[in-house]
This record gives structure tokens, sequence and C-alpha cells, in this order.
């Protein structure tokens, strides 16, 4: 289990972009994964493995940590808070 205050870098990337049946794309609809990386080096490198799988080009990279939203001690309820902002690996 992860620690309350346990910080991490999330790799969040597009995985499935559905048509909206005119030509475009429905964007509500689309799809995406995230996995998270004690560095942001590994996130880096990660992000450029599944750079090719992204539908929209863009990667991103976002600094978080595991926390109590509602310092209730309930473990159910505890989720990942971005703390920095998002940088986007874009194949450069």
């Amino acid at each position: 289990m992860t620690s309350l205050g346990t910080i991490k870098f999330e790799v969040e990337w597009c995985t499935f972009l559905p048509s909206d049946g005119a030509g475009g794309v429905d964007i509500d609809k689309a799809k995406y994964r995230a996995e998270r990386f004690r560095t942001r080096a590994q996130a880096l490198d990660f992000a450029k493995k599944v750079f090719g799988e992204d539908k929209f080009g863009s990667v991103r990279i976002t600094k978080v940590e595991f926390v109590d939203p509602y310092g209730d001690g309930l473990p159910r309820t505890f989720r990942w808070k971005a703390i920095a902002d998002s940088e986007y690996y874009e194949g450069e």
C-alpha cells in the first residue's frame, strides 16, 4: 500500500480517441492510461516509450502526491493529487 505523502511522477497518455460520427472525434469519450514513477527521469523515459501509442501526440508528466483529501483517514478516499504544473513530452 502506498503511504500518505508519497511523491511520484505520473505519466498519462490517450489510448483511444473515438469518432463522433461526423468525421471528427468525441474527446469526451477518449480513453486514457496513467502510470506513476519514483523519479522524473523514469517518467520521462516511459513517456518516450508510450509516445507512439498516444493519440494526441503529447504525453503528460505531472508531479503528484498521495493525499487524504478529506482528512477522514479512510483509505478508500485517498488519491493522487497534482502538486506541480504538468509538462508535456511531444517527441523532441
